[in-house]
């Protein structure tokens, strides 16, 4: 970035919540939400110590900045948008793009929970963990959607540990 600070008056950076600082920005508008995802950080012992960890839009807003919280969201499911509701936002209203969204193919509900037994395990020299048992099922899911004839690129997996993402891509 700090190349192009010469060149530009503002930057407006989508996803900002994972972003540490950069010293060379001089006007920022920011679009994001601090209840969002925080910055991730290869050593986990300098982040903690160094506080890397923080956003810089959470290093924004405790320095004085105004906040903002989301009011109208545009990617979710409406019924996968609700069950954030009022746990992460007091409101949230979903625009008319996702009202329409189709069903999933192969599937008879957007939303639905998988019990079993198979606890996660912590990997050596990482703060990060796994469940082996997981990732087999999501990836048999994913099987399950591809055969229902949706490409590749339409499937997201989310993972929220780093060695989870891993062992998925393995």
């Amino acid at each position: 970035m700090a190349s192009y600070s010469n060149r530009m008056a503002s930057l407006v950076l989508t996803d900002s919540s994972q972003l540490t600082s950069d010293k060379s920005t001089f006007r920022y508008v920011p679009k994001c939400d601090h209840q969002q995802l925080r910055p991730t950080t290869a050593d986990f012992t300098l982040a903690r110590k160094y506080n890397f960890d923080i956003s810089l839009f959470e290093r924004m807003l405790k320095n004085g900045m105004h906040c903002e919280l989301l009011k109208v969201q545009h990617r979710m499911r409406p019924e996968i948008a609700k069950m954030i509701v009022p746990a992460i936002y007091p409101e949230l209203f979903n625009h008319e793009s996702v009202l329409g969204f189709d069903n999933i193919m192969g599937i008879s509900k957007s939303v639905f929970f998988v019990t079993h037994n198979h606890y996660q395990e912590k990997v050596e020299d990482s703060a990060s963990h796994r469940n082996i048992y997981e990732a087999d099922y999501v990836l048999a899911l994913c099987r399950h959607l591809l055969m229902q004839g949706y490409p590749p690129d339409k499937i997201t997996i989310l993972t929220t540990y780093s060695r989870q993402m891993f062992h998925l891509k393995s």
